[in-house]
């Protein structure tokens, strides 16, 4: 009995000083700036489409705030201040007319997706109890609209950003971060989606009878992107 009683008192134990090494293995402090390769990063915020689209058939049309959620990641591998990287944003976005409740913007509610592959620049900053440092970041890549009852499913634009923002690195989250961030996305938006922006009044036999959309080609598009992520570096 004596010998059981020593043994579960020995199991316990070393599960008791596993468990405390695994406990600290994921606690561990974040790696300090300059010392760390990459940054894996949730965000989780807002978009602001900023624009409003003007055409002959419904006036003007514009596409509401929403949230936003995704995912990005930067690498330094230029002694911690240069670095590459990609980011990845999904939001549901309503359309708005005024005037027209049917306008194409108004009853089309798109999933907008923003992808852009980026170069961003840091400036290091350690502070007793909390690591940190402010950067900035350009970028290019893509916008997709998946349209919610367009003839066509799908329209992609090319873009290009720019923007910054702060990570923290408190000590007290251990191997975590928190990161600040505020984008300004710029692209080219031609049509609705919807016979590439085009109003076509039809044909002789059917001469009310038409495709709507109005024309909306080439106008500048903008965006503004707040978010708040919860960081992991290595």
């Amino acid at each position: 009995m004596r010998r059981t009683i020593i043994a579960v008192i020995a199991i316990l134990a070393a599960g008791h000083f596993a468990a405390l090494e695994a406990h600290a293995q994921v606690l561990r402090p974040a790696p300090a700036p300059g010392e760390d390769w990459g940054t894996v990063k949730l965000d989780l915020g807002m978009l602001a489409p900023l624009s409003t689209f003007t055409d002959d058939q419904f006036g003007e049309s514009s596409f509401n705030s929403a949230g936003a959620f995704g995912a990005s990641a930067l690498f330094w591998p230029w002694q911690g201040r240069l670095g590459v990287g990609a980011k990845l944003i999904r939001s549901h976005t309503e359309g708005h007319n005024a005037e027209h409740e049917f306008a194409p913007i108004a009853v089309n509610d798109p999933v907008q997706w923003l992808f852009t592959g980026e170069v961003a620049v840091r400036h290091l900053m350690e502070r007793a109890g909390m690591d940190l440092f402010p950067y900035v970041a350009v970028g290019l890549g893509l916008k997709q609209y998946n349209w919610k009852r367009s003839v066509h499913d799908e329209d992609r634009f090319f873009l290009w950003s720019v923007g910054g923002g702060v990570e923290l690195r408190p000590a007290a989250l251990g191997p975590f971060g928190v990161t600040l961030d505020l984008r300004s996305y710029h692209s080219e938006f031609i049509g609705f989606g919807i016979d590439d922006g085009t109003w076509e009044p039809g044909t002789e036999a059917r001469p009310g009878i038409g495709f709507y959309g109005g024309v909306v080609g080439g106008q500048s598009n903008h965006d503004l992107l707040f978010t708040a992520g919860l960081s992991v570096p290595f």
